[in-house]
């Protein structure tokens, strides 16, 4: 019973059913083609035999028949027709002379035949007489029978071949196969990932070299081990995780699309809010009685926004139980099914509200820097000024009157040659000193910039850089209006100051300057082709020059940008707002 109860179960496998029909179908297909072709060829030999008895009628009976018909002797053609009817395959033969039957041998029996007509004629002194006509009929009924017989049995001998292969191929196919599939699948429905120890052994001996099974286990295994160690760290992760967002300060959530429904709120919620989770559990809305009426319509736009599916970020103030206001960084993201339809939303919300006192305090101290800067920026320019002034009205003076003097001493008559020379020397040195002087008080108070503009100022500082440092200098031409004083002299400045480190340092061959005002917004730029440098050690580094130039462009409002890489020139750029 235990064996019968076995090889039902066998049955049941859907491989091995499969298995057994495959090999029947195949063998039975092979045998069907098999056996169809040896019936063919034993069928094509039988009509050769007959092909053969007709020619042996017609080239060796034929003409004793005719004799025997000529010469009327009825007896021996019948004779002789029994002789032809008893060869193989030949059931009736018969000789007729229009409707007149001479003589037959045998009967028609067959429904199936094949039928031969040979005329019969005679040669008499020179004139061929038609005697008659003799009729040859084969049967094929016989050789179809048999046909059909050699076929059913070939085809049950065959089929009981089948069905032992199949037995037998069925059995070694589940001893081998099918009985370590079962236990494969046994161990994969109850594979247990956090059990380290539920391995698969299949019941086989060792084998010195490894099969597909083995393979196959060696995998499983393999799949287990890595599931077991992904498993550990998941839950680690897990636990981790949970820990943070049940520790930091940060809510995590996640909602519905119309947040009617929280499905997760992280422990901070009651940190920040003051507000306990079973409250927001209760009503998903109830976190809005927190928010501050002047912001309440702001988010609750965005919570509309939800429903299209969109990502958002934006800042609020809610007010605790306590009377304190906190700001709130709130960001969400949808969550999408297989479909790619929002199904739900997900976020974290952050208390920002000491950064936000911190960026407030940065601002005023950068509204205090550039109030800074730009007193001292109005500041150093009077002192330029004031020092051109006094350089102009005092040095100036005095160099002039101590050139007179000294020139009215050479003139006199009593003055001895070397005192000549002497006095000589010191006016040459006068008045080198005078130009210098005249170059800082250029320097400190540029003539053209007050009398022409911005624009001229450059060109003109151009013309004289370009002679003391041969270097091409273009200043592009500009439709740009006159610009108000503060702002033409920081951009001046600026550009003094770009260009003086293009030619100390940067080896450049041209040089072109741009100065721009649209959109309420004036622009001046300095790029060179020379050799660079490197942005972020200059950063660390530190520049004096290019800090007095960012504080320049600051004291105005503006912004300086400073665009360069070792090998590829410097682009300067600064942009500050002109008003209405």
């Amino acid at each position: 019973m235990n064996r019968i109860g076995l090889g039902l179960e066998q049955l049941r496998s859907p491989l091995a059913r499969r298995l057994i029909v495959a090999i029947i179908l195949v063998s039975s297909a092979i045998t069907l083609v098999l056996t169809g072709w040896q019936l063919y060829g034993e069928y094509r030999g039988q009509l050769k035999e007959i092909d053969v008895a007709f020619r042996q009628v017609e080239n060796v009976r034929l003409e004793s028949l005719t004799q025997s018909l000529w010469t009327t002797s009825v007896e021996n053609l019948r004779l002789q027709l029994q002789g032809i009817q008893r060869l193989p395959n030949l059931e009736y033969v018969a000789v007729r002379e229009g409707e007149k039957l001479w003589a037959e041998a045998g009967r028609r029996t067959s429904v199936n035949v094949i039928e031969r007509q040979y005329l019969m004629t005679h040669l008499h002194l020179g004139r061929t007489y038609e005697l008659g006509t003799l009729t040859v009929v084969a049967g094929l009924d016989a050789i179809y029978r048999q046909i059909i017989a050699r076929a059913f049995v070939t085809l049950a001998n065959n089929a009981l071949k089948t069905f032992l292969v199949a037995a037998f191929a069925f059995a070694f196919f589940h001893r081998l196969v099918n009985r370590h599939l079962t236990d494969i699948a046994k161990h994969l429905r109850g594979l247990d990932f956090g059990n380290r120890a539920s391995r698969l052994l299949l019941a086989r001996a060792a084998r010195p070299r490894r099969d597909e099974l083995d393979e196959a286990v060696a995998a499983i295994n393999s799949m287990h081990e890595s599931g077991y160690t992904t498993l550990t760290t998941l839950r680690e992760s897990e636990k981790t995780l949970r820990l943070i967002v049940e520790t930091i300060d940060k809510v995590f959530w996640m909602t519905d699309v119309g947040v009617e429904t929280n499905f997760y709120i992280s422990p901070g919620y009651e940190r920040v809010w003051g507000r306990t989770r079973a409250s927001l559990q209760e009503n998903s809305r109830s976190f809005l009685e927190a928010v501050h009426p002047e912001d309440l319509d702001r988010v609750r736009v965005v919570l509309e926004r939800q429903k299209s599916g969109q990502q958002y970020d934006h800042e609020y103030r809610i007010i605790r139980p306590d009377g304190t206001i906190r700001w709130i960084w709130d960001r969400g993201y949808p969550v999408r099914d297989a479909t790619g339809k929002v199904s739900r939303y997900a976020g974290v919300a952050q208390d920002i509200t000491e950064r936000r006192r911190t960026l407030e305090e940065a601002s005023r101290q950068r509204n205090q820097l550039a109030t800074l800067s730009r007193r001292l920026a109005a500041v150093r320019e009077q002192q330029s000024r004031d020092i051109a002034r006094e350089l102009h009205d005092r040095v100036g003076q005095n160099l002039t009157v101590l050139g007179i003097n000294l020139t009215r001493l050479r003139d006199e008559q009593a003055a001895a040659p070397k005192t000549r020379a002497r006095i000589n020397d010191i006016l040459a040195v006068i008045e080198a000193t005078g130009k210098v002087i005249s170059d800082v008080l250029t320097e400190l108070k540029p003539p053209m910039l007050s009398d022409h503009g911005l624009l001229e100022a450059l060109r003109w500082h151009v013309k004289q850089l370009a002679q003391r440092a041969g270097v091409a200098i273009k200043v592009m031409d500009s439709a740009a209006p006159r610009l108000a004083p503060e702002i033409e002299m920081a951009f001046f400045r600026i550009a003094q100051g770009a260009l003086n480190n293009v030619v100390q340092h940067a080896r450049a061959r041209s040089v072109f300057v741009r100065l721009d005002a649209t959109n309420g917004m004036a622009q001046l730029e300095v790029v060179d082709d020379g050799s660079g440098f490197d942005m972020a050690a200059r950063s660390v580094s530190g520049s004096w020059g290019l800090t007095a130039m960012r504080e320049r462009a600051e004291a105005i409002d503006g912004s300086l940008r400073i665009e360069s890489a070792p090998g590829r020139g410097t682009r300067i750029v600064v942009e500050a707002p002109v008003g209405p």
